[in-house]
């Protein structure tokens, strides 16, 4: 009966009778052939660009009877029926494809393997052409600053922000209309995802308000700050004479 397990004996036979029987050491589970395994599932894709796209699935359902030992991803190029590994068999349920053709269109899918061998793909994906993600420039300022900032002249002030965007925008900075450059009191820290102003040693002159503009070629993003420096509180002591 299929699923159960059975020991089994095996016991020689001549005119003069049965000999000792000979026992096998462990129970035998009775089922179907092992086979190939079933076809990954729900193959998904993010993270694109112009020479990589990542990928990600789920193991199939049935791994054949047999513990599936890794999975093959596989790119076709628009234009051919040529089907082609994508790199060396892994284990892992994720794979970036790497070394694509910046321009070219390409399929993909994912087959599970064991012991017996690969099954068959799961559903390719749609045509994606490879290309880098287009995205209009998004800032974000720290939520202190959305009312301003106020600070007392003499200490540094600091203006962050996070700026995304693909591609990567062009961040500038200005106060009223003249564009920020670094110099001994002023430093600009601009890095893929964040900008930030500083000013060292604030003055009363520092008051304004600061704008920050972002642009790439989907687009242009600004966000104001009011900075107010207050001037140093000075204590006038008197001498009298008694």
């Amino acid at each position: 009966m299929e699923g159960k397990e059975y020991l089994f004996s095996v016991t020689a036979c001549n005119k003069c009778g049965p000999g000792e029987p000979a026992y096998i050491d462990e129970p035998v589970n009775v089922s179907s052939p092992a086979t190939v395994p079933d076809a990954p599932e729900n193959l998904k894709w993010r993270d694109k660009g112009a020479k990589s796209i990542f990928l990600s699935w789920e193991a199939p359902k049935y791994d054949g009877g047999s513990n599936i030992k890794g999975f093959v991803v596989e790119k076709c190029q628009r234009g051919t029926d040529k089907w082609e590994p994508c790199g060396e068999p892994m284990p892992e349920l994720k794979f970036q494809v790497k070394g694509l053709i910046e321009g070219q269109w390409y399929s993909y899918r994912v087959k599970a393997f064991n012991k017996l061998g690969a099954g068959k793909p799961c559903r390719a994906t749609d045509e994606i052409q490879a290309v880098d993600a287009k995205e209009p420039p998004v800032i974000q300022l720290d939520v202190k600053l959305l009312a301003g900032l106020t600070a007392r002249a003499g200490t540094k002030i600091e203006l962050p922000a996070d700026v995304t965007g693909k591609p990567d925008p062009r961040v500038k900075w200005t106060k009223a209309d003249l564009v920020l450059k670094a110099n001994e009191r002023i430093i600009i820290d601009t890095q893929p995802g964040h900008s930030k102003l500083s000013i060292d040693n604030s003055t009363r002159g520092d008051t304004a308000t600061y704008i920050i503009e972002a642009v790439n070629t989907c687009g242009r993003a600004t966000a104001t700050i009011d900075v107010n420096i207050l001037g140093t509180l000075q204590l006038v002591f008197k001498e009298w004479n008694l």
